[in-house]
Formats: structure tokens, sequence, C-alpha cells
């Protein structure tokens, strides 16, 4: 992917973060078929550099469980303390939003999840 030079929607992209291959190359395909411009990690420390690399992400799609020294949860308040303009859209099977208040730009999308679900929670925060 070549990253975006002009400020329209059309120049913003997603990250998707997901450890497990089958449903990361899912979400992917998915949000690129819907026009999205797509950049993926398979851990915290992988989508950390790509945010430092291509401030085009607005929208940051993560699991929470994730293998490595940051879970998804952690990798989320980082990015939104550095990127707070960032739009965060977490994914789980085993967290409950209820547990852990989330901070206003954070929102959670429990698994499974239909693929027009997340194609639209992420066109949604696309728009803010």
């Amino acid at each position: 992917m070549n990253p975006g030079l002009g400020g329209g929607p059309a120049d913003h992209a997603v990250l998707v973060v997901e450890d497990e291959e089958l449903i990361r190359i899912d979400n992917c395909d998915r949000l690129e078929k819907a026009g999205l411009k797509v950049f993926e990690a398979t851990n915290a420390e992988e989508a950390m550099a790509l945010l430092d690399a291509h401030p085009e992400v607005r929208v940051l799609v993560t699991d929470v469980r994730m293998p490595g020294w940051m879970s998804g949860i952690d990798l989320a308040r980082q990015a939104a303390k550095k990127w707070p303009e960032l739009s965060i859209l977490l994914t789980s099977a085993y967290f409950s939003a209820e547990e852990d208040a989330l901070p206003e730009n954070m929102t959670l999308l429990p698994k499974p999840f239909s693929p027009d679900a997340l194609v639209r929670e992420v066109k949604l925060r696309m728009r803010r």
C-alpha cells in the first residue's frame, strides 16, 4: 500500500491487528473489498511501527488477546495516547466493555461479528 498524501477520506486507512492469520486475512479482504486502504499487523509491536510510518491510518482494529509483551488493550491505550485522533475498534470474544471502561475513542466489537458489521463500524469511524 502506498501512503496517502492528502487529507481527504479517500486517503485514510485502517490498520488491522490480529494474530490469527485466517481471521486477519479475512478481515483485511472484506475491508479492501469495501474500498478501504488496509494495513495489517500480527502483533502490537508491528502495529506501533506501522502507525508511526503511516499517518493516514485513521482507524485501528485490534484483537484484545495477542501474543507478545503488549496486549490489544495495551496497544489501544498507547496508540490513543500517541495519536489522540485515532479511532479504535477492539475485537474480542473474551472481553466485556462493562468490565473495563473504555475511553471515548474506543469501541468493542464482540466476536463473532459479521463481515458487514466490521465494514460498517470501520466506515463509521472513518467519517469522524
